[in-house]
């Protein structure tokens, strides 16, 4: 009969409309499935990335540093050198004065003495 044949078509296509939505459901929760795996992937990347980024910037400030305290280091030797210079050329002057001065009294006395003889 026509009913009875209207019935099983619409069992039939109520039955393939709830195998369709199941096979979509199941494609979609694969597909959220494939999507979490590759966030959890990419934000243990990022971290990993994060910690090198981390590292190497540890590794550049240690060098920087390393460098300013040669930096420094070099400047205070040198400026210790250029103290020890001066001081080196004072004495220096000192004694070049002392030595000017006792040959200005030698002469002064030999002198005193030219005159008296």
């Amino acid at each position: 009969t026509l009913r009875a044949r209207l019935e099983a078509r619409g069992k039939e296509t109520v039955a393939h409309t709830r195998a369709r939505l199941r096979s979509h459901t199941d494609e979609a929760m694969r597909s959220l499935a494939r999507s979490e795996e590759t966030a959890a992937r990419t934000a243990q990347q990022a971290r990993a990335h994060n910690a090198d980024v981390g590292e190497a910037r540890d590794n550049v400030q240690k060098l920087f540093e390393g460098a300013r305290t040669r930096a420094v280091v070099r400047k205070e030797k040198m400026l210790e050198a250029t103290f020890a210079s001066r001081r080196a050329v004072n004495k220096l002057d000192m004694e070049e004065r002392r030595a000017v001065a006792k040959l200005e009294k030698e002469l002064e006395e030999r002198r005193n003495r030219a005159v008296r003889t």
